[in-house]
């Protein structure tokens, strides 16, 4: 299912199975998937790497509803979200309100998706 594929690649970024990726981890991930994609052909530190940073950056920021960083809910959320929303305003609209809601319950992303 779709929902097992999103855990699973939850599981490959979070590689030491802390049950929370950070920007930084998210960020390494997609450098190490690149590097192996195009191996030498294209020059560390170049154009490439840093649009490849820049993406992964913005990637966890789009996706992260608390500061803490990104649980594999959220990252399951996230996913979901991306390939069934109207619109990337609609994308903002959901989060907004679920970054509000989750002050006062944590766990709702998790109880939506055990629906």
């Amino acid at each position: 299912t779709i929902y097992a594929f999103l855990r699973s690649h939850f599981a490959d970024v979070d590689s030491r199975n802390e049950r929370i990726v950070n920007e930084e981890s998210l960020v390494s991930f997609a450098i190490a998937r690149a590097r192996r994609r195009v191996g030498s052909r294209a020059a560390t530190g170049g154009e490439l790497w840093r649009l490849v940073c820049e993406t992964a950056r913005r990637c966890f920021r789009a996706a992260a509803l608390r500061e803490a960083g990104l649980r594999v809910d959220e990252w399951v959320h996230f996913g979901l979200l991306q390939a069934s929303a109207p619109s990337q305003s609609a994308v903002h609209l959901v989060n907004r309100c679920l970054r509000r809601e989750l002050g006062h319950s944590p766990n709702l992303i998790h109880d939506i998706l055990s629906v």
